[in-house]
């Protein structure tokens, strides 16, 4: 997603364009091939804008996410990533624990998982497949 599918979205949902704003889905557009934490996004804003506080990253953050325009994901640790919705079909992610480095990959093994839930008596109403692991560089830089 570039700045001006942000900008369209954002203008049509009634959110001002504050400079603060801008900053951040700047920075979320410039990191659009991995996932990002807050404090790194806080790191980078605060380089061009030293005003910028957590407080700030949060909220937009936040008000990214409830316009649909941000995806978020935990790590192994629990840290709260952040990245902009790439496509609006739906899709999952592989990305390197190494490097950050993100893919996008199509395939969706919900319908086994569905079959699962329904024979337990469950109805699936969402789902979130994370996949972790080393990219091609940074396995051989782990065997080094």
């Amino acid at each position: 997603m570039n700045l001006d599918e942000l900008f369209k979205t954002i203008k049509e949902s009634g959110l001002r364009m504050t400079s603060q704003r801008l900053l951040i889905l700047q920075a979320l557009v410039d990191s659009a091939d991995t996932l990002i934490s807050a404090e790194t996004l806080l790191k980078k804003c605060i380089e061009k804008m030293p005003s910028t506080n957590m407080t700030t990253v949060y909220r937009n953050l936040e008000a990214l996410e409830n316009l649909k325009l941000l995806h978020k994901t935990t790590d192994a640790k629990g840290t709260a990533l952040y990245k902009l919705i790439c496509s609006n079909s739906h899709h999952h992610h592989i990305q390197c624990i190494g490097c950050g480095k993100i893919l996008t990959f199509d395939f969706c093994p919900i319908a086994e998982f569905q079959q699962i839930a329904e024979g337990k008596r469950f109805r699936l109403v969402d789902h979130h497949i994370e996949l972790f692991g080393y990219c091609e560089s940074c396995q051989k830089n782990r065997e080094e």
